[in-house]
């Protein structure tokens, strides 16, 4: 897949902002996540009178986040796995202002940015991603890297493989979530990770759950299969021991 269906950006702006038709009401997109993406794809399909969009956002770009794991894995390439927020935002006709929200005044009905003038609104919606918390656990500063914001998880990526190109012994790695998103991102990395790498290392799926994926259909085979197959090959296995008293994870580890 080259790009994403849903750029596929060809209608003529004929936004009300264009026309000279008066606005009525202000909608503010705040993050340029999926939800808004799609927003902004539905009023450029179909423009609403009288409806001023305005998109904010910190970069032009954001990633898709399902096409992560494949990014990971060398599948896509940067460019495929992005979006571009500005030709979009064009496409509906909406205003673009990239910056950093630092504040939003209800009661006024504001948004205020850094190093700019506050944005008005009548209608604000917020999709700017989740940012996991690792305060709350010991240990895991400077050493656990959440996978969100995405953007930032690409950087301790390529710092993560420049550190393992200067390791001499064997790597540990450890994917936390047993989750869809878990077990695609640690499949993802042990495929990256057996093609660029030479030496050996262990990526192990840790999970507070009974098992891995106990969202989906227990009857669900593919998984398992693509374990098993990985399992056949002499430089790499996939096993499930037994949890370890008190820990309340379970370990799934893949070994190249």
């Amino acid at each position: 897949m080259d790009r994403l269906p849903f750029l596929s950006i060809s209608r003529a702006d004929q936004s009300p902002m264009q026309i000279g038709i008066p606005v009525i009401k202000d909608l503010v997109l705040v993050g340029g996540g999926h939800s808004h993406v799609a927003v902004l794809k539905a009023f450029g399909m179909r423009p609403l009178a009288g409806v001023r969009i305005t998109l904010i956002s910190r970069e032009t770009q954001t990633i898709y986040s399902g096409m992560l794991p494949g990014l990971i894995a060398g599948h896509y390439s940067i460019d495929q796995a992005h979006i571009d927020l500005a030709p979009l935002t064009r496409f509906a006709g909406a205003r673009f202002i990239r910056g950093e929200v630092i504040g939003i005044d209800h009661q006024a009905k504001t948004v205020s940015l850094a190093g700019r003038p506050p944005v008005s609104y009548d209608i604000l919606s917020l999709n700017s991603g989740s940012t996991p918390s690792t305060s709350a656990v010991t240990g895991t500063e400077g050493v656990v890297i959440p996978v969100k914001p995405i953007d930032q998880f690409l950087v301790h990526w390529q710092h993560l493989l420049q550190r393992l190109e200067a390791c001499d012994g064997k790597a540990r790695i450890a994917v936390i979530g047993g989750g869809a998103g878990g077990v695609e991102l640690a499949l993802a990395a042990h495929h990256a990770l057996t093609k660029l790498w030479k030496s050996s290392f262990s990526l192990e799926l840790l999970t507070a759950d009974p098992g891995i994926l106990m969202a989906y259909h227990p009857r669900n085979y593919r998984l398992s299969m693509i374990m098993a197959r990985l399992s056949e090959r002499p430089t790499s296995g996939f096993q499930a021991p037994e949890p370890e008293h008190g820990t309340r994870m379970e370990r799934a580890q893949l070994q190249g």
